[in-house]
């Protein structure tokens, strides 16, 4: 079976995704300061709520 890559840009940032790698907690916490920054704070909180195990505090 052929493997899908699949590349987008954040920010000035290219970042692929492979459906088949599970998302690791820095990968979640880089998500939510995306939809911080965008304002979408909305959909921050659905991320804090769907993993409440990933520390979303911003390093000092």
């Amino acid at each position: 079976m052929p493997q899908t890559h699949i590349s987008v840009v954040l920010g000035s940032r290219r970042v692929a995704l492979n459906p088949l790698r599970r998302e690791t907690p820095e990968d979640i916490k880089a998500r939510f300061n995306y939809l911080v920054c965008q304002g979408r704070v909305e959909e921050a909180e659905e991320l804090m709520d769907r993993y409440p195990e990933v520390d979303y505090r911003m390093a000092s």
